[in-house]
């Protein structure tokens, strides 16, 4: 069995899923460790120092900062990303087999043909599933809206579980 549909992004299909990646990202445990790290060594910096000449405000905006950049990259960049990158907004055509997921770009004979089986990791919420090959870098995003107009939401769940069960991870926040 196979699947075939014209797809053009919408705003909340590119927002839902850049909103879970970054949830489930290395980048946001990267920035929640630096953080407790130059926090830490500035209130401990802090309390060497007599009391008199004691000086939270770095320890303070320094919090503040890594407090700011993940809120900012979860609510503001996902809605930049679909804004700037022209990708988002052009009409491709899918081809999904069992094995096989072939992409075509507008007016490009040859697809990109990706292999359902080299998939290393699938993100899913109510709105999409983010497929990833590799890296957190390569991924592909496929709304459910596409999928549920076919009926074939099931058949794609069972299809890519069927593959590899143990690199499935669903969220069940609204994103």
């Amino acid at each position: 069995m196979e699947i075939t549909y014209t797809l053009k992004y919408d705003k909340q299909d590119i927002v839902s899923a850049q909103r879970m990646r970054f949830l489930r990202s290395s980048r946001l445990k990267i920035v929640i460790f630096l953080g407790l790290i130059s926090i830490g060594y500035l209130v401990w910096g802090q309390l060497q120092l007599a009391e008199e000449f004691r000086n939270w405000l770095s320890p303070v905006l320094v919090a503040l900062v890594f407090l700011v950049v993940p809120f900012l990259t979860y609510y503001l960049m996902p809605l930049l990303d679909y804004k700037v990158n022209k990708g988002w907004r052009k009409e491709y055509r899918f081809l999904i087999s069992e094995t096989n997921m072939d992409i075509y770009q507008p007016d490009e004979k040859r697809p990109y043909r990706f292999d359902l089986n080299r998939v290393s990791m699938i993100h899913e919420n109510p709105d999409v599933f983010v497929l990833y090959f590799g890296s957190e870098q390569n991924f592909v995003i496929i709304p459910k809206r596409m999928l549920q107009a076919q009926n074939k939401v099931a058949w794609f769940t069972q299809n890519m579980k069927a593959i590899n069960p143990s690199k499935w991870i669903t969220s069940g926040m609204q994103q």
